[in-house]
C-alpha cells in the first residue's frame, strides 16, 4: 500500500536525489569499472577454478 502522504514523497525524492548523487559519484564509476574488469577476467576460461559462467550469466 502506497502512502499518500506529503512525508512520503518528500523521504522519496531525497532518496531518489541521493541515489542519482551518489550513481553519478567518481567513486561509484571506478567501483563499476573495477567489478567489471574483475568479472570479465574471472569468465575468461580458466580465470578461475570452479567458476561456472553460465550459472553467473543466468543470474
Amino acid at each position: 500500500m502506497i502512502d499518500n502522504s506529503p512525508t512520503y514523497y518528500q523521504h522519496r525524492s531525497e532518496v531518489q536525489r541521493r541515489l542519482a548523487d551518489a550513481a553519478a559519484s567518481p567513486q561509484i564509476a571506478e567501483i563499476h569499472r573495477d567489478l567489471a574488469t574483475r568479472y570479465s577476467m574471472l569468465a575468461q576460461p580458466g580465470g578461475n577454478p570452479g567458476f561456472n559462467r553460465e550459472q553467473a550469466d543466468a543470474r
